[in-house]
């Protein structure tokens, strides 16, 4: 899943995702960075960085 994420971060078209966590959910995040360590999104006028471990589902939208 990193690898494709980072590849669709380098890519020329923008992605849109909606990320569940145990506590929330980000609906039509922007990937703003992505590392073994767990993603940078930026959802509703806010940057969040999500650990790995708290990520329970990714939908990626196109």
């Amino acid at each position: 899943m990193l690898e494709y994420l980072q590849k669709l971060l380098t890519g020329p078209d923008s992605v849109i995702l909606t990320i569940e966590t145990e506590h929330y959910c980000y609906e039509r995040a922007g990937i703003i960075a992505v590392d073994q360590t767990g993603i940078v999104i930026d959802s509703q006028e806010e940057v969040y960085c999500l650990p790995w471990g708290t990520i329970y589902l990714i939908e990626i939208e196109r």
